[in-house]
């Protein structure tokens, strides 16, 4: 990606270095919040596409190197912070210490083919994945991982309850049975 610096990718590049220049045109120059852009058929939301990149190194980078190389330097970034979160879930949380092992199991997370086909095409937006070992490997370390992952079992119970009333179905005692089973499950995780 360093071959040509200065060189935008392949594909869909092009669009993805237009949505971090109008919100650096949005800023910078009309100083306004990224809200809203004139420049996209006919005008269009940035702030709830999610395409956008509020948030993210690129644009701090922008103001002291060209756009493209900074969303270039944006992606290494990105790859060390996955790398490194990596390397702290499999030292730390896990415990493997042998070095080659370590060293093929973050590479299997942050090199795997999915995340680089995206990136070769320039969907700059798929970056926020690398930063999943370290929030992951946060909460394991504040044993915030079980409360937050309990929470997902009130999800059907809480999509039932909003179904019942829509669509017309019925409530019946087995029911309330199996949602007051969960929500208790997920209060005695979450009490500790």
């Amino acid at each position: 990606i360093f071959a040509e610096p200065l060189a935008p990718g392949q594909t869909d590049w092009d669009q993805h270095l237009f949505f971090a220049g109008q919100v650096l045109k949005n800023v910078i120059e009309y100083g306004s919040a990224p809200f809203w852009s004139p420049w996209y058929c006919g005008g269009n939301v940035m702030w709830q596409n999610p395409q956008v990149a509020l948030l993210t190194p690129a644009l701090l980078l922008a103001t002291l190197v060209p756009l493209t190389l900074a969303m270039k330097l944006s992606i290494v970034l990105h790859y060390w912070l996955g790398f490194m979160g990596m390397h702290l879930l499999i030292t730390r949380v896990i415990g493997l210490s042998f070095l080659p092992m370590v060293v093929f199991l973050a590479t299997l997370f942050t090199a795997c083919g999915a995340i680089v086909l995206h990136l070769v095409g320039g969907h700059s937006n798929f970056l926020p994945i690398m930063y999943m070992p370290i929030l992951l490997f946060w909460l394991i370390r504040h044993g915030a991982a079980t409360k937050v992952a309990s929470l997902m079992y009130l999800v059907p119970p809480c999509t039932a309850l909003v179904a019942w009333p829509l669509f017309g179905e019925t409530y019946t005692a087995f029911s309330a049975a199996g949602m007051a089973l969960a929500m208790l499950a997920v209060w005695l995780v979450s009490k500790g």
